[in-house]
C-alpha cells in the first residue's frame, strides 16, 4: 500500500492486479469487456471464434492498459481480432489467425483516447507448452 509523502504519494514496491478466466467452449464470437479487469485469461476450446470488444475507460487523455493471456487448448485455433493497430519492431505485423495447439499468446493492449478499436494498439507473443 502506498503512503502520502510531502511530494505525493510513493507506491514502491509491486502492483497487483485482478484477473478473470473464462472458457470459450462454443459458439464463434467472443466479447472481450473492457470495463472489468486488467488481466482477462481466456481458455479457447472451440474454433473459430472472432473476438470484439466493449466498455474501453474512454477519455480523451486516456490510456488504457490490458492484457490478455489466451490459451489454444489441445488443437489449433482459428482466431479472428479487431482491427487494432499491431505494433512490431518493423511496423509490418499483423495479428494472427490461427494459434498453434498447447500454444499461450499474451496480448498487450493499450486503449488510447476515446477508446475503440482503430485506437487500441496490440502486441503479441506467443510460446508452446
Amino acid at each position: 500500500m502506498g503512503r502520502m509523502e510531502t511530494n505525493g504519494w510513493n507506491f514502491r514496491g509491486t502492483m497487483t492486479y485482478q484477473k478473470s478466466t473464462v472458457a470459450v467452449n462454443s459458439g464463434t464470437n467472443y466479447v472481450l469487456d473492457f470495463g472489468t479487469n486488467n488481466y482477462i485469461e481466456v481458455n479457447i476450446n472451440t474454433s473459430p471464434v472472432r473476438f470484439s470488444t466493449v466498455n474501453p475507460h474512454g477519455g480523451s487523455t486516456n490510456v488504457q492498459s490490458l492484457n490478455l493471456i489466451l490459451h489454444a487448448g489441445v488443437s489449433s485455433r482459428n482466431v479472428v481480432f479487431p482491427a487494432w493497430k499491431v505494433l512490431s519492431p518493423t511496423g509490418t505485423a499483423s495479428a494472427p489467425t490461427n494459434l498453434p495447439a498447447l500454444s499461450t499468446t499474451v496480448v498487450r493492449l493499450e486503449v488510447l483516447g476515446a477508446g475503440g478499436d482503430t485506437n487500441t494498439l496490440a502486441r503479441f507473443e506467443s510460446y508452446l507448452k
